[in-house]
C-alpha cells in the first residue's frame, strides 16, 4: 500500500510529464513549419520551398593564410570568418576579399 504522500507524489510526477508534453506538442507545428527546420521540411527530404542558391561564376577572390584551411567559413556581417592551421583566425569582407581582422594565437 502507499501512504498519501507517495501517492501525491506519484500524481504530481504525472502532472509534470504531462505538462511537458502538451507545451512540446504545442511547440511542434510552429517548429516544423519554420525556414530553419533541417533538410527543409518535418519529412527531412531536403526540399527547400525557396529561390535555391544562385549561380556561380568563377572564383571571385581568393585569401592566403599561414596555414591550410581545412574548417568550412562562417559568414556574417559581411565577412568571412576562416581558421587556419596556422592558429589564427582571419575575418574577410565577403565582396572585396580584404582583410579586416586577425585573431592571432596566443604564444
Amino acid at each position: 500500500m502507499f501512504t498519501n504522500a507517495q501517492r501525491s507524489a506519484g500524481i504530481g510526477q504525472q502532472i509534470g510529464r504531462l505538462c511537458v508534453v502538451a507545451m512540446l506538442a504545442a511547440t511542434a507545428p510552429a517548429a516544423a513549419s519554420g525556414p530553419s527546420m533541417f533538410r527543409g521540411d518535418a519529412q527531412h527530404t531536403g526540399v527547400y520551398d525557396a529561390a535555391g542558391v544562385p549561380q556561380l561564376h568563377g572564383v571571385k577572390w581568393t585569401f592566403k593564410t599561414g596555414g591550410r584551411v581545412y574548417s568550412s567559413p562562417a559568414v556574417a556581417d559581411g565577412l568571412v570568418f576562416v581558421g587556419s592551421t596556422d592558429g589564427n583566425l582571419y575575418a574577410v569582407d565577403v565582396a572585396s576579399g580584404a582583410q579586416k581582422k586577425i585573431s592571432r594565437k596566443k604564444k
